[in-house]
């Protein structure tokens, strides 16, 4: 029988430690515990949400734990992203792990790029990326993003602005043949339909030196829903972040997959450094 989603309340450092270490020792396989393969989502999982993309960074010591993580799992890490291949070039350069950007419109690995989705109708594309600047052009709060593969409008700054920017992102997606509503944590996007991060995971675990191990995803959003649920079918570990999908998903979505939750980026760094100590220590 599969295990049961467990929510998992950790405020402060040292009951995060605890969880950490508790969540590694039950879930790392004891006899091979190189045989995996970690899928990262960034914003909400990696690093809390700052008021417009492009003001996000990452630290260097975040950094250096993923390439040592990468290092340890043989090259078996992911950043599996929203965000457009050259964001994710400025905040992971010269990367020892694989990208994928666009919700899986593009991987990229440290040889090259893998894969890359068709892109959308180019007047379709010009025709929503007309109408979302002209609502960044009538308040400036709102934030229009532009990822080649899909265009967003982010409403952090302007909360009270979300059903407006729902209304139009959905009136845009009906009149808009071969593109798909993504929602997001305050942003509402429209991208090509041919592909998520569920369908970049798999492709990943199809090719070395993903193939074979077993897949561990952490994410935090709708966004992050399909690579959850494959991962979980595939027999590996869906660690939620956050509040946001156990706050809009029924309690029985966790039932039928191994599912683990942690309240957010401070647990997950704790559950990756406890990871490479982890593995550190076992036998090569």
């Amino acid at each position: 029988m599969q295990k049961p989603f467990v929510s998992r309340s950790h405020t402060s450092a040292t009951e995060t430690s605890a969880v950490a270490r508790e969540l590694i020792s039950r879930l790392l396989p004891s006899d091979a515990p190189q045989q995996i393969a970690l899928f990262l989502d960034v914003d909400g999982t990696l690093v809390g949400f700052s008021p417009t993309p492009a003001v996000t960074s990452i630290s260097p010591a975040m950094r250096q734990l993923l390439d040592t993580l990468t290092a340890q799992l043989g090259g078996a890490v992911a950043i599996v992203s929203g965000r457009s291949m050259q964001d994710l070039a400025r905040l992971f350069p010269d990367p020892t792990f694989a990208h994928v950007g666009a919700h899986g419109g593009e991987i990229r690995t440290p040889a090259g790029l893998v894969a890359r989705a068709p892109a959308p109708d180019a007047v379709t594309m010009a025709t929503v990326r007309a109408a979302m600047q002209r609502a960044v052009a009538s308040d400036p709060r709102l934030y229009f993003e532009d990822k080649g593969a899909s265009l967003a409008l982010h409403y952090r700054r302007a909360p009270e602005c979300e059903q407006q920017v729902r209304e139009l992102v959905t009136t845009l997606g009906r009149e808009a043949s071969g593109l798909r509503i993504q929602w997001g944590a305050a942003v509402a996007e429209l991208r090509g339909d041919s592909f998520d991060k569920g369908s970049a995971v798999e492709s990943l675990l199809g090719m070395q030196p993903f193939q074979g191990r077993r897949p561990w995803y952490f994410g935090d959003d709708d966004t992050d829903l399909p690579a959850l649920q494959y991962v979980a079918s595939a027999g590996g570990t869906a660690i939620t972040v956050g509040d946001r999908l156990r706050s809009r998903l029924p309690a029985n979505f966790y039932q039928p997959i191994r599912g683990e939750h942690l309240d957010g980026p401070s647990a997950v760094w704790a559950v990756l450094r406890e990871l490479s100590g982890a593995l550190s220590s076992a036998p090569q």
